[in-house]
């Protein structure tokens, strides 16, 4: 019978591509992962991997032996799982979370003090959020947990609604030509700045061109990182969620108005996989994550 430990090992060489991934993964040496896999090598008479350029590349049987292990694995997991108590007081685990620039900036002040308070002892490490990706960093043990706006996608992982948003304009606090209202003439007199669409959020194209409006727009960034000190700094505008324009306001630099045109709403949404890692500390987090954040 083959140790559950060696069966880890090979399930974390095929998904990272690595010995060094693998070690990294199951929070041991690379000596120790070497000489597993030598032990599994001896025990199934096969090479199972072989190095490449690109990393360490299975040989047909080490794949088939993936694809038997990794159900088995995920079901033996499940099955402890149920009986494994997590302990918040207690614990010194890591738990990987996954966040759009936005949502680092607008979520962590709030999330994070809350977990230290209720689990002194863990540690997070934050992901950069691909919801394309997600389901395979579930599946490989990347991310414990996803906080992002909700897009239709064949997203396999189970999601939970946390709130609706929508789009503010965000502008110096001390602006000299706009005090408490914006409207259209007011919005289009001043200097943009835009956010590449790529960044995952909706920046008032469409609504303008549909009015037969454009704006003037003095600079165009590809991410939201560094914007309240750019709007803050000078007399430009920009479009944000209502939230990240609430988070950036308190500071005191900086305010955000309603738009004076129509722009859509969007989810956000908690995203994990079941069955996967320990059940009831993802649980918990979940939970902390919930209200940290439905309440800003």
């Amino acid at each position: 019978m083959i140790d559950l430990n060696l069966v880890r090992v090979l399930i974390a060489i095929h998904e990272t591509g690595s010995v060094s991934g693998a070690a990294e993964r199951l929070h041991v040496t690379q000596p120790s992962v070497s000489h597993a896999l030598a032990r599994l090598r001896d025990i199934l008479g096969d090479p199972l991997f072989k190095r490449t350029r690109e990393g360490m590349e299975p040989t047909f049987f080490g794949t088939q032996m993936y694809q038997i292990f990794r159900p088995a694995l995920d079901s033996i997991e499940a099955a402890i799982v149920t009986r494994r108590h997590f302990d918040p007081q207690t614990s010194n685990r890591t738990f990987r979370v996954a966040l759009s620039d936005l949502g680092e900036m607008t979520f962590l002040r709030h999330l994070i003090p809350l977990l230290h308070r209720s689990a002194p002892g863990i540690s997070v490490e934050i992901v950069s959020l691909n919801l394309a990706e997600i389901d395979e960093w579930f599946a490989s043990g990347r991310i414990d947990l996803a906080v992002g706006r909700y897009v239709p996608t064949d997203v396999r992982s189970r999601s939970e609604f946390l709130f609706r948003e929508h789009y503010v304009c965000l502008m110096s606090a001390s602006h000299p030509r706009i005090a408490e209202t914006l409207t259209m003439e007011s919005y289009l007199k001043e200097g943009h700045i835009v956010v590449d669409t790529q960044a995952g959020h909706w920046q008032g194209h469409d609504s303008l061109a549909a009015e037969g409006k454009d704006r003037r727009v003095v600079l165009r960034v590809p991410h939201f990182i560094g914007l309240q000190d750019l709007v803050a700094d000078s007399e430009l505008l920009a479009i944000v969620p209502s939230r990240t324009g609430r988070s950036f306001s308190s500071r005191g630099t900086v305010k955000a108005l309603n738009l004076p045109f129509p722009g859509p709403d969007f989810e956000v949404r908690i995203y994990w996989r079941d069955n996967l890692g320990d059940q009831e500390a993802i649980e918990w987090l979940r939970h902390i994550t919930r209200t940290a954040l439905c309440t800003i």
